[in-house]
């Protein structure tokens, strides 16, 4: 337990460090490990890379750590036979194999708080530009949701922004003068089911959606939810990037190799989904 009590005491320190800066964000997940980059190491390439007018556009970072399961002595690693079953279970092994990244860096800005659906357009568009990644559990790629850790590819960052394009219009009401009342509730929203029952559960539910079309009880109250401020957002951005998302997925899992000749093309899913398939979809081109 040294090594927790270790950790534990480097965390209080730095969340000393940045109590005394404005509105600092910490940041704490747990990713497979060896199998992603971490965060601060892609941070720390991109401002080696851009010039310094674009830098600040990514996180201000105040402290940053990353722990693996053995360096935090979490006690299931005591379970007998445990080590053993994660050396013959492949499956397993990846599983338990996470690592704890914990980030600390200043607040760039609410997306509720700012004045108007437009502008959270542009904001989103922004991440999409810069290739944002995300594994929070509700913006995640439906081929992602697997205990089984695929491989991360471009096209599961695309949806995860789409879902996050959908959680805005769901969510939001700019017309709200008081910042603080504009976010829905999740609970008075049909995404609560994105939130809820675990992974596995959230991957049979974002397959009904993404499998039934545009004729699908899961699409229909999306679309009830959505607030009519963002009505020329739904008809310019979200149903087009449903669309070909549903059209891709249904391929994909209607797909027979013995009757097709090949293997599916799973990068770009038959190439439906790229980078300029998403910014064509919904009218944008790749300039800043």
């Amino acid at each position: 337990m040294s090594e927790l009590k270790t950790e534990v005491k480097t965390m209080t320190v730095a969340s000393k460090l940045i109590s005394n800066h404005d509105n600092p964000v910490n940041l704490l997940s747990w990713k497979p490990g060896g199998v992603r980059t971490a965060e601060l190491d892609i941070i720390k390439h991109l401002l080696n890379k851009l010039d310094k007018k674009w830098h600040d556009h990514l996180p201000y970072v105040y402290f940053d750590r990353v722990c693996d399961i053995r360096e935090l002595d979490m006690p299931w690693l005591k379970i007998p036979g445990i080590q053993d079953r994660s050396k013959s279970d492949e499956m397993f092994g990846r599983y338990i194999e996470r690592e704890m990244h914990v980030i600390a860096s200043r607040l760039c800005g609410i997306l509720w708080h700012v004045d108007s659906p437009e502008v959270f357009y542009t904001a989103w568009l922004h991440c999409v530009k810069f290739n944002h990644q995300t594994s929070t559990l509700p913006f995640m790629s439906l081929d992602l949701l697997t205990p089984a850790s695929p491989r991360h590819l471009l096209r599961h960052d695309l949806e995860s922004l789409f879902y996050i394009l959908i959680w805005g219009s769901c969510h939001y009401k700019f017309g709200e003068p008081d910042p603080n009342k504009r976010r829905k509730k999740t609970k008075y929203t049909p995404l609560d089911l994105w939130t809820s029952g675990g992974m596995l559960a959230v991957n049979d539910r974002k397959n009904s959606l993404m499998t039934h079309e545009l004729k699908g009880d899961r699409w229909y109250q999306i679309q009830n939810a959505i607030a009519k401020e963002f009505a020329a957002i739904n008809e310019k951005c979200i149903i087009p990037l449903y669309i070909m998302f549903s059209d891709a997925y249904t391929e994909k899992f209607a797909w027979r190799e013995a009757r097709k000749g090949r293997p599916y093309e799973d990068e770009t899913m038959e190439g439906l989904v790229t980078y300029t398939n998403f910014l064509a979809e919904i009218g944008e081109g790749p300039e800043f």
